[in-house]
């Protein structure tokens, strides 16, 4: 999922993203042409600019941060996988929104720029230079850290920022010890691409 959110700096910080902007999303250069009706799912899109959470929501047995203040732009990743959508939480009822079902996997995010959303949305993340715990695809659960991350971008005379919303697959997540908001998806130096899975 992408979320977009203006940067408070920004002249145009009380514009709100609405549903029909997705072309205008994702004109991030002229070079860039996605198929749109192939890549967004409008029908899940979610405008949590105006909402704050006083309660505690779980997905995958974590702490899941619900992305207040953004705009979330829902991507098509329904039956991605042949055991159905399970990873989503879709297979089962929730007890109460904010608690998890079985067999769905937690929700973290990805802070990137510009360039970074080009080469996600051909369908892939590359792994970055430092590699400090490893070689692989890092996130957190932690909005505000990943926000760290992302850098603002002026297009169309707009500011935007973008955070990716992932779900992790449990049993190839990396919990960083020294620093347990970071959750790594390991690959090898053989590896140029790798799919957040």
């Amino acid at each position: 999922m992408h979320h977009c959110k203006s940067p408070p700096e920004s002249a145009d910080r009380h514009r709100k993203i609405r549903p029909g902007d997705h072309k205008e999303f994702f004109a991030l250069s002229h070079t860039l042409y996605v198929d749109l009706s192939n890549f967004f799912h409008p029908s899940y899109d979610y405008d949590f600019t105006g909402i704050r959470d006083n309660a505690v929501f779980e997905r995958g047995g974590e702490t899941y941060t619900r992305p207040c203040g953004w705009y979330r732009f829902a991507l098509k990743v329904l039956y991605k996988y042949e055991d159905g959508n399970g990873w989503l939480g879709a297979q089962m009822a929730r007890n109460s929104v904010t608690q998890s079902v079985p067999g769905e996997w937690p929700v973290s995010y990805h802070g990137t720029n510009k360039d970074g959303a080009k080469q996600i949305t051909k369908g892939y993340y590359k792994p970055g230079n430092r590699a400090r715990w490893g070689i692989g695809i890092y996130s957190t659960p932690n909005l505000k850290c990943a926000e760290g991350y992302s850098t603002v971008f002026t297009d169309n005379n707009k500011n935007f920022k973008v955070v990716l919303q992932n779900r992790i697959n449990p049993k190839k997540r990396k919990i960083v010890p020294e620093i347990p908001d970071y959750w790594l998806i390991e690959t090898t130096k053989e590896e140029e691409k790798v799919k957040m899975c």
